[in-house]
């Protein structure tokens, strides 16, 4: 083998690329970038779903104010002349004030109370959610750019590897199969590339969506969450559970449940209502003034057992309600383990790809040399580089797969806003 072989040859070892190491390196440090946690806090502030979920918590408010006027007077009033257009003035007004209701309006106003508790849950579970499509988004984003960067250097060393072929053709040391070999290689990184690209556009355009902005480049993704490590405690995953957005929900529903179980037995009993009225209105022909006071029991009365059927209801609607709450509880404690035991299985995979990447990577450089001896082919040299580049790109998946677990689970639990943005604040309502 002449000078030139050898030289491409060298530069075939020296140029054996180490593609991207893991998803959590960070961009060029003279790129100016946001933290993830100022492009959620951008994302937040724009997204309509979190803010329809405002407006309903304020109108849960609102009901409960609604209800909250059953405890009030209710005055009806009506006036006019007596003979439609003219005439004496005549009137009727009627002061009523429940005295007793066996707790209808307490129950009326502990179910909007209960279902504002629950809006307010709603709200927090879509920021959550909300949030963790952001992050999702920006690994998205960060995994296309590496998957392309790879691509490009393994492009880069086919394209030495067709110079080398060339050279060898020229020299009559082989003949046009090397080069369809290396064509179809060139096919089918070609083909990979446009599927990468593919994927960043889409990145990309959902970047923009998302947070109002073009992607630039990603956050600084150097500190990872360890949530999963802090919730094998039992005490702190229990406490994670019970506070999380969708057992607190569940609690609610069981508040209401109850709330309307003592709505519909209060419908079974009369009420004690306080009733004044004055009257100045044409009875039998002749104008009649009178007024009156007194307490009245009122009660309405429905076909057949409809409200005691309906009380039945709803004290089923308690029990399912207390399953429902353990079937919530059960799938959180699910969820952590699925996650919990695919981290360490990520873990796992990640540790023995990088050390397969190291084993390919030098027999690929034990190959270039038994290439140049000529006891290697262009195939054989190929495949190598080939494998190295299959695993690198495995590489890169896995790692984003085994970073997102953490805030897919902070984002279950209802608490990666906290995790995520310090001084975080809830809100009062």
């Amino acid at each position: 083998m002449d000078f030139k072989q050898a030289l491409l040859v060298g530069i075939l070892l020296c140029g054996q690329s180490t593609y991207a190491s893991s998803a959590l390196t960070n961009y060029n440090e003279s790129t100016q970038t946001l933290s993830l946690a100022q492009l959620v806090n951008i994302g937040l502030s724009i997204n309509p779903k979190i803010q329809e979920e405002e407006a309903k918590v304020q109108s849960a408010i609102n009901q409960i104010k609604v209800e909250e006027g059953g405890y009030w007077p209710s005055l009806s009033a009506s006036a006019g002349p007596r003979h439609g257009l003219y005439g004496e003035l005549t009137y009727d007004v009627t002061l009523t004030q429940v005295l007793y209701d066996w707790g209808k309006v307490a129950g009326n106003v502990d179910s909007a109370t209960a279902k504002k508790f629950k809006q307010i849950q709603s709200l927090l579970a879509a920021r959550s959610e909300a949030s963790l499509e952001i992050i999702e988004v920006c690994y998205d984003l960060y995994n296309a750019q590496q998957k392309i960067q790879a691509i490009k250097t393994f492009q880069i060393e086919l394209d030495k590897i067709h110079e080398l072929a060339k050279d060898r053709a020229a020299q009559k040391f082989s003949d046009t199969s090397e080069f369809n070999k290396i064509l179809k290689y060139q096919a089918y990184i070609n083909e990979q590339l446009a599927i990468a690209k593919g994927e960043l556009r889409a990145a990309e355009g959902l970047y923009r969506l998302l947070l109002g902005r073009p992607a630039t480049s990603a956050p600084d993704f150097s500190t990872p969450l360890n949530i999963l490590a802090q919730l094998e405690n039992e005490d702190v995953l229990e406490e994670a559970v019970i506070k999380s957005p969708d057992y607190i929900k569940a609690e609610q529903d069981i508040a209401i449940a109850k709330a309307e179980v003592k709505v519909a037995k209060g419908a079974l009993k009369p009420d004690l209502v306080f009733e004044a009225s004055a009257i100045n209105r044409e009875i039998n022909g002749t104008l009649t003034k009178d007024e009156s006071i007194g307490v009245n029991v009122e009660m309405n009365f429905t076909q057949g057992l409809s409200a005691y059927y309906q009380a039945q209801s709803s004290e089923d609607q308690v029990e399912a309600a207390k399953w429902a709450l353990q079937s919530v509880r059960r799938e959180l404690y699910r969820e952590y383990n699925s996650n919990s035991q695919n981290e360490i299985a990520l873990k796992q995979r990640l540790d023995a790809l990088a050390e397969q990447r190291v084993e390919s990577a030098e027999m690929a450089e034990t190959y270039a040399y038994q290439f140049t001896a000529g006891l290697r082919t262009i195939e054989d040299l190929l495949t190598s580089k080939s494998d190295t580049f299959q695993i690198s790109m495995q590489l890169i998946s896995a790692s984003s797969e085994y970073h997102l677990l953490p805030y897919r689970m902070a984002a279950k639990l209802g608490m990666l806003n906290k995790l995520l943005l310090p001084g975080y604040d809830e809100g009062s309502y």
